[in-house]
């Protein structure tokens, strides 16, 4: 990957946050067309036409993923996250449980 400037490192980082908030394309300004096209050019990106006047939408590709996203993340509902959202999910249902039984009791 050659050197990035500022913009395209930005964009790269608002990708990646999105990416790990379950969005694939996120939607900028037309402006960052050349900024896009270069990314896209590096095989980072992927872009194409806004729905909007004016704008682009852009996804990142696997190598771009690669790039930007750290080999240790895991995606919420997966792995660590998966197993303690069941330790909730758990602890919450048995709560509601002990609290029916003693409402029984009185």
């Amino acid at each position: 990957m050659s050197k990035l400037t500022p913009t395209e490192s930005l964009i790269l980082d608002c990708l990646a946050a999105r990416y790990r908030l379950g969005e694939n394309l996120w939607t900028f300004d037309s402006r960052l067309q050349p900024q896009m096209d270069r990314l896209n050019a590096a095989g980072l990106v992927t872009s194409m036409h806004g729905i909007i006047e004016k704008t682009i939408r852009a996804s990142l590709t696997e190598d771009g993923k690669k790039a930007v996203i750290s080999k240790s993340y895991t995606p919420p509902g997966t792995g660590k996250w998966r197993t303690l959202s069941k330790k909730v999910i758990s602890l919450d249902h048995a709560t509601r449980v002990v609290t029916k039984v003693q409402e029984a009791r009185r």
